[in-house]
């Protein structure tokens, strides 16, 4: 049985596409099924209309052929409904143009033996009905062209053929308008099915589309935990031999007393420090991304955080010949002190770095409820077209041999991300040569909320003599590098690669330590929480501890978070763990 699917030329559609399409009618054409057998309650009331009128033999007749194929139909039906596996294939579209073509029958021959010659007016009622199912099969059969015209020609063409044959002029024209209705419906129904196969391939398209996009937001999701992978690997291998380094050099810091030496010893000393710059930065990125930096918002002096910025990059800028001014007034603002700063050091770092000669300052203007604290420069400015791009991971104008001295290209990133992390609006006015204007809104804060802000401590440190510091590091090279220094500072050190080797070590000394210094990732699937656990439930609860790691990975930041421990990133800053050591040691009774 041919298919009949009107497409348009000029919108070539592939072979495959055209069966779901067809496939998609014949599910539609099954659907309608139960609403085309309401034709048999009608073909039963016309039979009593023609009661007395029609021989009973004949009606009966009729109505027994009419109720055969309306079974038949519902049989069909329900068929297809049960069949979830083979619905596709071709005997269901013969079985949806036989079916049709049933009943087209069925009604055609009741338009000629159900004719009475001489009732003009149960004639009309015969016509009508005919022309009232015809209606609705183009609503129901158009879906499936094929089935249609199964149905529709051969369930008008004998009562038009009985109208055409009469003598009198009103029959001839009902005939001739019974024709023009046949054809005009027809072509009707073409449209309607063209409109509906429109739908469909347009339907499928999109159904395509969302496929499509949603495998390209997959393979964009798989490339982006790929690179978070890679630079967590890659972080965490290169701080391993950072990290000793650092601790390497701490001691023949400590050591070199001859200017050459000491000369050679700040030079390697300066590019430790600008690598651990550099993974400081992607650190706090996958933090950002691990969801470990919550704020902690509160209202605070702005004075105070200018007074720091101004302490930290003034003699930078006045080093590159560049005037820098910070002043914001007694300004009160409602935000994170820590994060906030953060965001407007990237701003003033970038600020001093593009700038070759004039200004950079820093001020803040009064909105209503809000402060806008800018970071304006008379720096190389930035085109329109890029001022979207450099909040962008790596992105970086004028920088094309990637120089050290420029940065990453992740200040502003950390900038985006920081300021969504506190709902700051940010926002950039710049030209090429006409320097740039980066701006950050925060909520005013009111000076009777500012609570007293806590003395911190400075914990000077002391002698560390005889302090007993167990290193659990399963890199050879790195415990190597951090038992010597603390060796150099007068600890004792036990260093171990593991849980195990630290337990038997400590028990064939039987003396509780002092502190506990472990990396995190261990051999064999341990960590370094385990093993402090493991140590404090032998030796007491109350032994400081110190987890270091080089990790960045999300995942497994939130489960350094999640061990409650003091945490320091590799490569760990002398100066750092010299304070945990002498607050270990104030701790320490003797």
């Amino acid at each position: 049985m041919p298919d009949a699917l009107p497409l348009s030329a000029a919108l070539p559609v592939p072979v495959a596409r055209l069966r779901e399409i067809r496939d998609e009618q014949i599910r539609i054409f099954y659907q309608n099924i139960p609403a085309q057998l309401v034709s048999l309650l009608v073909g039963v009331l016309l039979a009593l209309a023609l009661w007395g009128i029609t021989a009973p033999t004949v009606l009966g007749s009729w109505c027994a052929a009419l109720a055969v194929v309306a079974v038949l139909r519902a049989l069909s039906f329900w068929s297809y409904r049960r069949s979830a596996v083979d619905r596709y294939e071709a005997r269901w579209r013969t079985y949806a143009v036989l079916g049709a073509a049933g009943s087209g029958l069925v009604w055609g021959v009741g338009g000629a033996v159900l004719y009475p010659a001489g009732s003009f007016e149960y004639q009309l009622l015969v016509l009508f009905v005919l022309v009232w199912l015809g209606a609705g099969a183009v609503t129901s059969l158009s879906v499936y062209l094929p089935a249609f015209f199964a149905y529709f020609p051969f369930s008008m063409l004998p009562i038009t053929g009985s109208l055409l044959t009469q003598a009198d002029r009103i029959h001839v024209v009902l005939g001739i308008i019974a024709i023009i209705y046949v054809v005009a419906l027809s072509f009707y129904a073409r449209g309607l099915n063209r409109s509906l196969v429109e739908t469909l391939k347009l339907r499928f398209e999109n159904v395509d589309l969302v496929a499509e996009l949603a495998r390209k937001s997959d393979e964009a999701e798989r490339a982006n935990v790929g690179k978070s992978k890679f630079l967590a690997a890659a972080s965490h291998d290169l701080r391993q031999p950072l990290h000793a380094l650092g601790l390497f050099t701490s001691v023949l810091s400590d050591q070199a007393t001859e200017p050459k030496t000491r000369a050679i010893v700040d030079k390697i000393d300066e590019s430790v420090r600008a690598l651990l710059d550099m993974f400081d930065v992607l650190l706090d990125v996958s933090r950002l991304d691990a969801g470990v930096l919550r704020p902690m918002l509160r209202e605070f002096h702005l004075g105070n955080l200018c007074a720091r910025l101004a302490g930290d990059f003034g003699p930078e800028a006045d080093a590159r010949g560049l005037q820098f001014t910070c002043d914001v007034g007694d300004v009160v603002v409602r935000s994170d002190p820590a994060l906030l700063e953060q965001i407007l050091r990237n701003l003033v770092a970038n600020a001093v770095r593009y700038t070759v000669r004039g200004t950079v300052r820093v001020d803040c203007v009064n909105r209503d409820s809000e402060i806008e604290i800018r970071v304006t420069d008379t720096g190389v400015g930035i085109p329109a077209d890029q001022q979207r791009a450099i909040f962008e991971e790596f992105h970086q104008l004028g920088n094309p041999e990637r120089d050290r001295s420029k940065g990453l290209g992740m200040g502003l990133a950390i900038v985006d991300r920081v300021a969504k992390l506190l709902d700051h609006a940010v926002r950039v006015d710049s030209a090429p040569g006409k320097g740039s204007c980066f701006a950050v809104t925060v909520p005013r804060g009111e000076t009777a909320a500012i609570m007293a802000e806590g003395v911190v401590s400075t914990i000077v440190p002391g002698d560390l003599t005889g302090l007993l510091v167990v290193v659990i590091d399963d890199d050879g090279g790195a415990r190597t590098a951090m038992a010597s220094l603390l060796e150099h500072w007068g600890c004792k050190v036990v260093g171990v690669g593991s849980q195990a080797e630290a337990l038997a070590a400590l028990r064939s000394s039987d003396v509780a330590p002092n502190a506990i210094v472990a990396d995190y990732r261990l051999r064999n699937g341990r960590d370094g929480a385990e093993a402090i656990a493991a140590v404090r439930n032998e030796f007491g609860d109350d032994i400081p501890a110190l987890i270091v790691t080089g990790d960045i990975a999300v995942d497994r930041l939130r489960e350094i978070k999640a061990s409650g421990h003091q945490v320091v990133h590799k490569p760990v800053p002398p100066v750092t763990l010299r304070a945990f050591l002498a607050n270990a040691r104030a701790r320490t009774v003797v």
